[in-house]
């Protein structure tokens, strides 16, 4: 609930909101789970959604280069690999592609580099679907990744302080 009050300020009628969170608990009560911190983070990119702050995962928030156009730059040509991962920008709301990423980090921009792993993990999250994304399995490496990802976003795009929901759940 933290997490919740932490965005959203008491007597802000939302029916949206409070749809969201009630499906949460209600899944979370129903399947008698153990939260996760990537289930965890699922809401809170739902949430931030819900307040208008989706981050964009199909293109370059910059360039407008396609998601489908980094995959390509990322397994062909001389450079191919780890020189061509693409980037996650909160403060531009996404996907910037290796060359935007590059041009950010020369200017001292906060980027984090992500492997197109971690981009379509965060794809399965924001689709909000408990079920599956209590089904699905993250990598230790890749789901610390995302959640660094998601704190930063959520951080940046909410006005006061958050508290870190990974450090809660331990």
């Amino acid at each position: 609930m933290s997490i919740f009050t932490a965005f959203v300020k008491p007597r802000e009628s939302d029916n949206a909101l409070f749809e969201l969170l009630c499906s949460w608990l209600y899944f979370i009560d129903l399947n008698e789970i153990e939260v996760s911190v990537p289930l965890l983070d699922a809401f809170v990119l739902s949430l931030c959604s819900r307040l208008g702050f989706r981050p964009v995962l199909d293109y370059c928030v910059i360039c407008s280069k396609s998601f489908q156009d980094m995959i390509r730059e990322n397994l062909s040509g001389p450079n191919k690999g780890k020189r061509f991962l693409p980037g996650f920008y909160s403060g531009g709301g996404g996907l910037v592609c290796n060359g935007c990423r590059l041009q950010k980090e020369q200017i001292h921009e906060d980027i984090f580099v992500c492997g197109l792993k971690e981009v379509s993990h965060l794809q399965v999250l924001l689709k909000g679907q408990w079920t599956l994304i209590s089904e699905y399995d993250i990598p230790a490496k890749e789901a610390e990744n995302i959640h660094k990802l998601v704190y930063e976003f959520a951080v940046y795009h909410n006005e006061y302080s958050i508290p870190d929901w990974s450090l809660e759940l331990r």
